[in-house]
Order: structure tokens, then C-alpha cells, then sequence
């Protein structure tokens, strides 16, 4: 794993695969979170819509006198048992249970009584079962705040899952709030539908994510077998490179080893001359530049050459004139 990461790191064109690969992931990941969050947006805005404009229509269409005078008749909680017991009751069910029919909502629709002295609602009508007066406690701060005035209320939690509700206040002859229509929706099915759909969508993701994924370890294969391939060959140019230049430079020493053969020994021309020394520092292993010493009928004779060119050709330019010195003087006189 450690050499891939660092293969990965060194070699710029799997880098840059690596790269658009996570950008892909990333860009995928980014738009099915948004996709998700913003289809329960849509969905909660609209449904709170809805809700609110049942809610209101129902608020208006409900007498306020008439519930009024059954909330104030039948003050004990499951005082009314059945839906046709009262009159009253039945009149406004049944408003309740047309527009939840009309309406294809999937809760029940209901009014509530917010009582100031126990401090919690009185559920009272309802569109389906009858649970008339029955305490609800666990209710949101905005219930209380939308009892008078009406509004959307979502999504919130409580013992039975995730709701969307709407308030309409219902208001007697005189304009006071006599109580409150309230519609529910449970989100908790939407949230499940949304989740399936994105969970579906982000499976065919992963899908095509991964056939990138191939295409991308079959390219970084590629891309890696040809620089081994390439490695190698320079490598074994390298090997190639380094054996020619050992065996030039072998051969340029055993030349040096040559021409320092040709040259007089420090020791002869310190014998004829005590006080002098030689500076002989050639450039390339082997010099162009030569010394050269001879004694010849009682006379010393010294010479500083320097040949056209350096290194080895200048080297041969030096064992010419050498030789050619030697057979000047002491050949030819």
C-alpha cells in the first residue's frame, strides 16, 4: 500500500487521475446530499401549503357559535362516544371527514380547545375516531403561538414519528378564537420515499463511479507498465553509460600512468638544480602540457610545453614533442 501511495505521489499522470477521480466522487457525494435536502425542502414547503390551506378553508367554514356551544355542553373528557351521538359533533365531523377525503390527507383532521387554566389543548372533533376532550400535552411552543393567528408548524417530532401541521383559528359571531382546526401530515414516509430514491440514485453512482474506477486502475496499470518498461531500458542505458565510461577511464589512467612515464624524475632535476620544484597539474587526468629535462655537455636544459589541445589528444601531442625533443638533443646534438 505504501509504495502505490508513493507511486501515486511521485508520478504526475496518476496524480492527476487520482485527483479527477476524488473530484468525481466528491462532486457525486456534493449533489446527492443537496438532492436530498432539497427535494425535503420542496416537499415540506409545499405540503405545508397545502395543509394550511385546508386548515384555513376548514377554519372559515366551521360555525364558531355551534362549537362553541358543544365545547361548553359536553365539559367532561369522552362525554360523547359516538360520531352521531350529538347533532352538533356530527355536523362539523363531517365537514372534517369531506375535506380529509377531498383532500387525500392520511392523518385526521381535527379542532383542538387551548385551555390557559390546565395548561395543554382539548382535542375535540375529529374526522375519523372520536376523542372528544382528550388532554394533549405534548404539544410544540408553536401551537400556542399560532392558536389565535394560525400558521405552518414542521417537521417536528413526537412519540408517533416526524409531522407537518397547519393551524387556522375558528371564531365565533363576535370574532374570538373558539378554537383551532389543526392538519397533520407524517413526514416519515416522505423522508423514507426521499431516502429510497437517493439511496437508488447513489447505488447507480456508485455504479458508474465505479466503472471509472476500472478504467482508472486499468489506465494507472498502463500508465505504471510503461514506466517500468521505461525504468528498465534506462537503467540498462545507465548500466551501458557507467561500463563505457569505466573502461574510458580506465584507459585514460593507464595513459596517464604513460605519459607520467615519459616525464623526468623531481628527483633527477633536483640533482642538477637543488632549489627547484615543478607545478604539474593537468586538467583531464592525462595533460596536454609537458616538462621536459636533459643535461647535455655540462649543460642543464629545462622546457615548459604546452601542446595543442588537452586532455587525450593533447596527451598525444605530448609524447610527440616529447620524443621529438629527445631526439634533438640528444640524438642530433
Amino acid at each position: 500500500m505504501s509504495s502505490l501511495i508513493r507511486l501515486i505521489l511521485t508520478n504526475s499522470s496518476i496524480r492527476i487521475l487520482v485527483y479527477v477521480f476524488a473530484m468525481i466522487v466528491g462532486i457525486t457525494i456534493f449533489f446527492l446530499v443537496v438532492g436530498y435536502y432539497t427535494q425535503m425542502r420542496i416537499y415540506e414547503k409545499g405540503e405545508l401549503q397545502k395543509l394550511s390551506g385546508v386548515a384555513n378553508t376548514l377554519a372559515l367554514q366551521i360555525d364558531g357559535n355551534m362549537h362553541q356551544t358543544l365545547y361548553e355542553h359536553f365539559p367532561r373528557e369522552e362525554q360523547i362516544k359516538s360520531v352521531t351521538e350529538v347533532d352538533l359533533y356530527y355536523e362539523i365531523h363531517k365537514q372534517l371527514r369531506d375535506a380529509r377525503y377531498a383532500n387525500n390527507t392520511d392523518s385526521p383532521i381535527y379542532t383542538m380547545v387551548y385551555s390557559e387554566k390546565d395548561g395543554y389543548f382539548n382535542l375535540c372533533v375529529f374526522s375519523d375516531s372520536v376523542y372528544w376532550r382528550s388532554p394533549w400535552k405534548k404539544y410544540r411552543p408553536e401551537h400556542i403561538e399560532y392558536y389565535a393567528t394560525g400558521g405552518k408548524i414542521g417537521p417536528y417530532v413526537d412519540e408517533h414519528g416526524t409531522w407537518l401541521s397547519a393551524l387556522a383559528p375558528i371564531k365565533n359571531s363576535k370574532g374570538e378564537v373558539v378554537a383551532a382546526v389543526q392538519v397533520d401530515e407524517m413526514f416519515d414516509d416522505f423522508i423514507w420515499r426521499t431516502r429510497k430514491e437517493i439511496g437508488i440514485e447513489a447505488l447507480i453512482s456508485l455504479f458508474i463511479i465505479g466503472i471509472v474506477a476500472y478504467i482508472l486502475l486499468r489506465s494507472i496499470r498502463g500508465i505504471l507498465k510503461k514506466e517500468e518498461a521505461l525504468t528498465r531500458e534506462i537503467l540498462q542505458s545507465n548500466q551501458i553509460i557507467e561500463q563505457k565510461n569505466k573502461d574510458i577511464t580506465d584507459s585514460i589512467q593507464y595513459a596517464k600512468r604513460i605519459q607520467e612515464a615519459i616525464l623526468p624524475s623531481e628527483e633527477i632535476i633536483r640533482k642538477s638544480l637543488p632549489d627547484s620544484f615543478v607545478l604539474f597539474i593537468p586538467r583531464d587526468i592525462v595533460s596536454g602540457d609537458f616538462y621536459w629535462f636533459a643535461e647535455h655537455n655540462d649543460r642543464v636544459l629545462i622546457a615548459a610545453v604546452d601542446c595543442t589541445g588537452h586532455g587525450v589528444p593533447g596527451a598525444f601531442m605530448s609524447m610527440i614533442g616529447n620524443t621529438l625533443l629527445n631526439d634533438i638533443v640528444n640524438q642530433k646534438n
